[in-house]
């Protein structure tokens, strides 16, 4: 995937993302793990484990296809709707 790109210090995104890395939005995030939108963000504000979305302007952010899937292989157990390997 290329050489990795840390996250700044202090920032609660697990700590790389990669050149050419997909980013999704709260929407696809949540179609991948089967829940709303709401929950998305519940888990944002409430899940110090879940990666914190990228702001690319005001009132636009995306989650970095990268932290999601090293998120995924650190869960214990998936969330509702999950399926390995989804995309």
């Amino acid at each position: 995937m290329g050489t990795p790109k840390p996250w700044p210090a202090g920032d609660r995104n697990l700590r790389t993302t990669y050149p050419g890395d997909r980013y999704l939005t709260d929407r696809e995030v949540a179609k991948r793990y089967g829940v709303s939108r709401a929950t998305i963000w519940r888990w944002r504000n409430n899940d110090p484990h879940f990666p914190q979305p990228i702001v690319v302007s005001p009132g636009t952010t995306r989650w970095a296809l990268s932290c999601l899937l090293e998120w995924e292989t650190r869960m214990p157990t998936a969330p509702r709707g999950y399926v390995r390997g989804s995309k």
